[in-house]
């Protein structure tokens, strides 16, 4: 709804932090700001006073209020969520090895998460090898 309005011609846009705040229904921040700022036509179109480096640090944000409200994470919400950026089937997780534009948006970095490869009874051997790799191991 928010990108709607602004699309709409709204300038302002109210919103909470994980959902949480005072307002039912404002938008979530966390999901937004990427949003108007990693896709178009949004980012070339408006100026939030936000740098990317600060971006980078939204996961960080969003983690930390819920370990300040103790509450787990939402696992799957967009960007910041611990699995927003999982891979897990067999041929999913091979392209993303090879090219991360293939199943992912944007960068995770760019909005401080990571990238998953997790290795389930889905899993191919790509999955194995990735795993691997993260613990340093080189086949």
């Amino acid at each position: 709804m928010s990108l709607a309005a602004l699309r709409a011609g709204a300038r302002q846009i109210q919103g909470t932090l994980n959902g949480l705040g005072e307002r039912c229904g404002n938008a979530n921040l966390c999901s937004l700001i990427p949003n108007l700022m990693l896709k178009e036509p949004y980012a070339s179109q408006f100026e939030i006073g936000i740098s990317r480096d600060g971006l980078a640090h939204i996961t960080q944000l969003s983690r930390l209020l819920d370990e300040i409200l103790n509450r787990a994470p939402d696992r799957h919400a967009p960007y910041v969520g611990p699995s927003a950026f999982a891979h897990k089937g067999g041929l999913h997780s091979s392209a993303v090895t090879k090219d991360p534009k293939t199943y992912e948006h944007v960068p995770p970095e760019s909005v401080g998460n990571s990238r998953k490869i997790l290795v389930s009874d889905q899993a191919g051997r790509s999955n194995v090898l990735a795993r691997l790799a993260e613990l340093g191991h080189r086949p």
